[in-house]
């Protein structure tokens, strides 16, 4: 990860600089995904029982793999080639620290919400649909594990939209009680 230099534009305001391309586009794409993700599990309990429910179930454990891939990407190329705008100048360090915090925990949740769900999926001991292909019955059932993964993938769930409630109200604190440039070096 690169961190950008300020510049100082000839009306004397600092530019901070804006985040890589592929690190903005990974960033909408996850944001994306995670709406449809949410989106789509609260739909199951209405949906549960109906001809639409498989294919739904199959597009929610396809995305979630997909979700998961993304970020693993995502912080294989935070870590060697992203270029980040440093923090405002005069943010306090206590905000950078949230800052870092909550992006840290954005990223475990990410990584662990999948592995939950992939977890509850296989401990069903059943096939299952995924990316179109049916995949066979790869453990035996357990159901008492599968409702424990299942517990902790709900619990998952409202912590990340938690955590990704924070992370949005941050960015809009930023612009309209700060009236700093972060949510501009992210906007696409």
């Amino acid at each position: 990860m690169r961190i950008l230099k300020p510049i100082t534009l000839p009306d004397g305001r600092l530019w901070r600089g804006r985040f890589d391309g592929l690190t903005r586009l990974l960033h909408w794409l996850t944001v994306a995904f995670v709406i449809f993700q949410f989106a789509s599990g609260l739909s199951f309990e209405t949906l549960e029982g109906t001809p639409t429910f498989p294919f739904l179930l199959m597009l929610h454990r396809t995305a979630g793999v997909a979700l998961w891939l993304i970020t693993l990407f995502r912080l294989c190329w935070r870590s060697s080639f992203a270029t980040f705008p440093p923090f405002p100048i005069g943010l306090p360090h206590h905000m950078q620290w949230a800052a870092k915090l909550t992006e840290y925990a954005l990223y475990g949740l990410l990584l662990l919400q999948p592995l939950s769900g992939l977890a509850d999926t296989l401990l069903r001991g059943r096939p299952f649909a995924l990316f179109l292909w049916t995949i066979p019955k790869l453990l035996p059932r357990q159901i008492e594990w599968s409702l424990f993964a299942h517990q902790l993938h709900e619990w998952g769930v409202w912590a990340l939209m938690a955590v990704a409630g924070l992370h949005a109200l941050a960015a809009l604190f930023h612009h309209l009680v700060l009236k700093d440039d972060v949510l501009k070096a992210m906007l696409p």
